[in-house]
């Protein structure tokens, strides 16, 4: 499996841009719903066990939380509490990101349990993907 990458700064935010070989996208939708089983392969050096404080209902991960534990490469720990969120929740200047046909958009709540209440998220980080002529992007 190849792997393409680019990284850029556009003033709203970075942005990684992947192409990944032999990936397809119902790969890519498996782990989202399964992330307690693939979130330490995402990021293996950084990243500790995840667990839920708000779990997903149904298989619909749409409101849930999860705390992702890790520490960064400057050495601090955190633990960060996400939300997954409705697309039609999140601001019109997130939505223009999004172009793609698979996408989970999700909030930085915190790095504590009364984040869990905060009013406006600390931002938003989208993930999407589709079909490449190879895998996807």
């Amino acid at each position: 499996m190849s792997v393409e990458k680019s990284i850029h700064y556009d003033g709203f935010g970075t942005h990684l841009d992947w192409s990944l070989d032999g990936v397809k996208p119902e790969m890519i939708d498996w782990f989202w719903s399964n992330m307690e089983k693939g979130f330490l392969l995402w990021h293996p050096e950084e990243h500790e066990p995840l667990t839920w404080a708000i779990p997903p209902r149904d298989g619909n991960l749409l409101g849930a939380v999860h705390i992702a534990p890790q520490t960064w490469s400057d050495g601090v720990r955190q633990n960060l509490y996400i939300r997954f969120e409705r697309f039609e929740d999140v601001p019109d200047k997130v939505k223009e990101y999004v172009d793609y046909e698979h996408c989970i958009i999700v909030a930085g709540l915190g790095f504590g349990e009364e984040s869990l209440h905060t009013e406006e998220p600390m931002g938003y980080r989208i993930h999407q993907w589709q079909t490449s002529e190879n895998g996807v992007i």
